[in-house]
């Protein structure tokens, strides 16, 4: 039993000591001797070369970055200097024109010509604007038989309103200092202001018709909900709801106005 045992030992030892020499020989033949192992060194020669290429491109890149820093750091100190230049400038001008106007102040009536003049500029834009009214409100009208335009047309339409209420509280403002005022040279030309009212409210009153108009095609699409979603057009819907958004925000923020207008008015 103990030569057999020894045996055994021996051909294991022996086996182990074949298997040894054949793994060395696969490593050796794998990666030492192997013909396709010839380049490695080329390999990594190239490796090293490329990586030297690329650091050297990061470098010149990055130096070519802190050069553009410098040239906007440069750029930033000349427009600096170019602004404080300007700001003189703009200082001297103001002190021209403050001047100037001393100068005309023999001349009253040069004065009133520019005012008359800049006041006849405004007045002629305001005209041109105002006479524009009607035909954007047509356009506006047409766009209502475009389901997928009604926001655009929602959005133009409360721009008009709130243009139109502005224009009307500046005339009452005006027309309560008129008349708190009579002796005012608008009073002594006979201005009616609530003819200007009425006009202005005629003027607009197609706008508030406008706003009905779209109200309803928007509450109509709203109620076809089901037959849009069927249909699909779902972007009408979205587009009809967006509208109704829009409307209680406006309704929201009137609301919130009047009640802190109330305390006041008490």
């Amino acid at each position: 039993a103990e030569a057999t045992e020894l045996d055994a030992k021996i051909l294991l030892e022996e086996l182990a000591e074949h298997h040894r020499a054949g793994a060395s020989t696969w490593v050796r033949g794998q990666f030492i001797d192997s013909p396709s192992l010839e380049g490695v060194g080329k390999m990594a020669t190239d490796c090293r070369n490329r990586l030297a290429s690329l650091d050297s491109q990061l470098r010149s890149a990055q130096q070519g970055k802190l050069a553009g820093a410098g040239q906007a750091e440069d750029t930033v100190g000349a427009l600096s200097t170019d602004m404080g230049a300007l700001r003189d400038e703009y200082t001297q001008l103001r002190s021209l024109c403050s001047f100037t106007q001393d100068l005309l102040a023999p001349y009253p009536k040069i004065r009133a010509a520019s005012a008359a003049r800049h006041n006849l500029r405004d007045a002629l834009g305001l005209i041109d604007r105002y006479s524009q009214v009607p035909e954007e409100i047509d356009d506006l009208t047409s766009l209502l038989e475009e389901p997928l335009m009604l926001k655009e047309v929602w959005i133009q339409t409360q721009r008009l309103l709130q243009w139109r209420d502005g224009m009307m509280e500046e005339l009452n403002e005006v027309a309560v200092k008129a008349r708190e005022s009579p002796s005012s040279s608008a009073m002594e030309e006979g201005v009616d202001y609530n003819s200007l009212v009425q006009v202005l409210t005629v003027h607009f009153s197609r706008v508030t018709d406008l706003r009905q108009a779209l109200i309803a095609a928007v509450l109509s699409n709203v109620s076809r909900h089901i037959e849009l979603t069927e249909a699909d057009q779902p972007a009408i819907l979205v587009q009809s709801l967006e509208v109704v958004e829009l409307v209680e925000a406006v309704q929201a923020m009137e609301a919130r106005r009047a009640i802190a207008k109330a305390p006041q008015a008490g």
